[in-house]
């Protein structure tokens, strides 16, 4: 038997069966539609194609299928590093995504806000330059953190505490989006800047064991990160510092936090977390990565 001899329902079917076993494989969705090609082109005899599959053809079919089967968060690379951008008290998820080469990029493109609210930053320039400022900073944590070759420059123990500052971010960006309690934001966002301090202390020259004594006392670290690095102080760092809310008296606040109280501190950890990797990794993202307009 031939694939084209096949009906609709006989190759939905075959796709399921082979879609089954890759999962028992331990394959995520993402990588299980190559196996499935791979499978059924050695059982059917037709041609695998990679990436491009030419209308028609029996790659193409089953990749159609295939992604019918799932949503397209379950089945693509989605983003690299993502934030919240705070529109009123109405929470954007921004995204950096993934591309190759050199391209330029439309940053509304790259979040869940509705059309109209997408037209309404536009059209408005505080609103507009505070969505680009906070997309830049989202960018620069994001290209920074995750290149190849920053674990290398930066000694394994900032580069793990960059790391987690970043999870805990997007930890916080989840919640948001989400809609939930808003204390697990606060609380994830509150660390990400702790993180943000001790990761940047070690790369400027203090012990793991110095940086993991500091605990949750935010403003002692940034304290002891300015003698260490004296450039890094700033006014903006530091009202930003000033400003973050304390780890343990958030965690046991009876009151629940206000929307715009929650969207606050992400973003001021957002633009903490970007500051510190542009002067500690160095890749300076920030500047080049936005199309202006």
């Amino acid at each position: 038997m031939y694939f084209s001899d096949l009906t609709n329902r006989e190759i939905i079917e075959l796709i399921e069966e082979e879609d089954d076993r890759a999962f028992s494989k331990g394959l995520g969705p993402m990588h299980r539609c190559a196996e499935i090609k791979y499978a059924l082109s050695k059982r059917f005899g037709f041609t695998n194609h990679i990436g491009y599959a030419p209308e028609g053809s029996a790659s193409k079919i089953i990749d159609d299928y295939y992604h019918s089967m799932y949503r397209i968060k379950d089945t693509s690379i989605d983003a690299i590093h993502s934030g919240i951008f705070m529109h009123k008290d109405v929470f954007g998820k921004i995204y950096l995504p993934v591309f190759f080469g050199t391209n330029s990029i439309d940053y509304l493109e790259f979040t869940n806000l509705n059309q109209y609210q997408k037209i309404y930053i536009k059209s408005n320039p505080t609103d507009h330059a505070a969505y680009k400022e906070c997309c830049k900073d989202i960018f620069q944590i994001g290209t920074s953190i995750f290149q190849s070759d920053v674990k290398r420059r930066l000694g394994e123990h900032s580069y793990h505490r960059f790391r987690q500052a970043a999870l805990h971010l997007q930890s916080a960006t989840a919640i948001l989006d989400g809609g939930s309690s808003f204390r697990g934001a606060n609380q994830s966002s509150i660390l990400a800047v702790e993180q943000f301090l001790k990761a940047a202390c070690i790369a400027a020259g203090m012990s793991d064991r110095q940086a993991t004594d500091f605990k949750h006392r935010i403003s002692e670290i940034y304290d002891a990160l300015s003698d260490f690095y004296p450039k890094i102080r700033s006014n903006e760092l530091s009202e930003l510092i000033e400003r973050t809310p304390n780890y343990v008296k958030d965690r046991y606040e009876n009151k629940e936090p206000t929307r715009l109280y929650s969207g606050r501190n992400i973003m001021r950890a957002q633009r903490i977390g970007s500051i510190l990797t542009e002067e500690f990794i160095g890749h300076h993202w920030r500047n080049h990565i936005i199309k202006e307009g």
